[in-house]
């Protein structure tokens, strides 16, 4: 679902949602402690964490009692690892890899967060491939 922010100042001040987002690019999300991201969301509660910084984005799931909600993010495209943007690149095999060897933890994860806390909302967040990752298992 799609929130508008309401006001000037919701487009200057970082959404929660932005703030989930921004810390799938950080180290320290397993202990929830990276910095400004997670502190703007300083309740939420990690279930899982993954990626290897190479063939598999970083991820996060867990429990955002704020929000009463499961939240998912994936780490979006690095842009220094871009190498060309030659329009006949094809990666679909790539992705397909890459959420192959995390789909199945962040599943196992959400249905934890929704059994264990009744959340009516899963919220998924990511920027660029981090975006396509959450939505593609839908």
């Amino acid at each position: 679902m799609f929130r508008p922010a309401a006001s000037i100042a919701g487009l200057i001040t970082p959404s929660p949602y932005t703030q989930f987002a921004r810390a799938a690019y950080c180290h320290g999300t397993n202990t929830w402690s990276c910095e400004e991201a997670c502190a703007a969301n300083s309740d939420f509660r990690v279930y899982v964490t993954g990626g290897d910084d190479s063939d598999t984005p970083d991820f996060f799931v867990g429990y955002w009692p704020t929000g009463n909600a499961a939240i998912v993010a994936h780490e979006g495209t690095d842009p220094l690892q871009l190498l060309s943007l030659n329009s006949a690149i094809q990666a679909h095999t790539g992705f397909l890899g890459a959420h192959s060897r995390s789909a199945g933890v962040v599943l196992s994860a959400v249905q934890k967060v929704i059994s264990e806390h009744n959340v009516t909302e899963v919220i998924t967040v990511g920027h660029s491939l981090g975006m396509l990752h959450t939505i593609a298992g839908c």
